[in-house]
């Protein structure tokens, strides 16, 4: 079953807090769910409640420049199907929260990602700023890419033109924060190609912005075939 991508709730507060909530959202019972969550300040825990199901924290990042960005990935592989809001506690009150609240079809399972380390400054042209590679084996896979300009340009990054042509299709923008415009990007890929795969963007700031490009890669459920039989005269 060719994975798919479902729908998304994002949303971000520039202010001081210890909780942000999504928008209202309705699952489906055995989906798989992505979440990405953001905050300036220095590390905190961060965990999502059970609404939608159980989630797996796969990695945190942390950048200390700016009073420090840190950057939380979960997943889940099966949701509750449910109607509600997510809710993500920090472990202390934080400003410039953000997340991305992602639900996808025909997925199995979570399989793995790269997640580089915030890369700052850049530079200017096409493809500047990446996930870095993954290496993908025994495809189809179906991959997120997700671009987030912590420093709060103002102009939400682009997919990249390498990354268009490999077949990734943007799947929405957000993040707002104290901006207009906002600073994120999140798009998604499903690959029939095995081997170095990677998620690319491009943003006008990159000469002097800093930013996180991940790369999430999910295996996808397997088709149920039916063999009829036959007889034969």
């Amino acid at each position: 079953m060719a994975g798919l991508f479902v729908q998304q709730k994002q949303g971000s507060n520039s202010a001081s807090g210890s909780n942000l909530i999504s928008g209202t959202i309705t699952t489906t019972a055995g989906n798989a769910l992505a979440l990405i969550v953001t905050y300036t300040g220095a590390n905190t825990t961060v965990t999502p409640d059970t609404t939608f199901g159980t989630f797996t924290e796969d990695v945190s990042l942390q950048h200390a420049a700016g009073g420090g960005i840190g950057m939380h990935v979960f997943t889940c592989n099966s949701c509750i199907g449910n109607t509600g809001q997510l809710t993500i506690a920090f472990g202390a009150a934080r400003t410039f929260r953000g997340l991305y609240f992602v639900e996808m079809s025909g997925i199995s399972s979570y399989e793995g990602g790269v997640f580089p380390a915030y890369q700052v400054a850049p530079g200017a042209g096409a493809d500047l700023i990446t996930s870095g590679n993954y290496n993908v084996i025994n495809p189809p896979k179906y991959m997120l890419g997700f671009c987030y300009d912590q420093s709060g340009g103002g102009v939400i990054p682009s997919v990249g033109a390498g990354a268009a042509a490999a077949g990734w299709t943007s799947q929405g923008t957000g993040w707002l924060m104290a901006d207009a415009t906002g600073n994120a990007r999140l798009m998604d890929n499903r690959t029939l190609s095995s081997g170095n795969q990677a998620a690319s963007f491009t943003d006008a700031g990159g000469a002097t912005n800093t930013y996180a490009a991940l790369l999430l890669a999910f295996v996808e459920s397997l088709t149920t075939q039916v063999l009829l039989s036959q007889n034969m005269y």
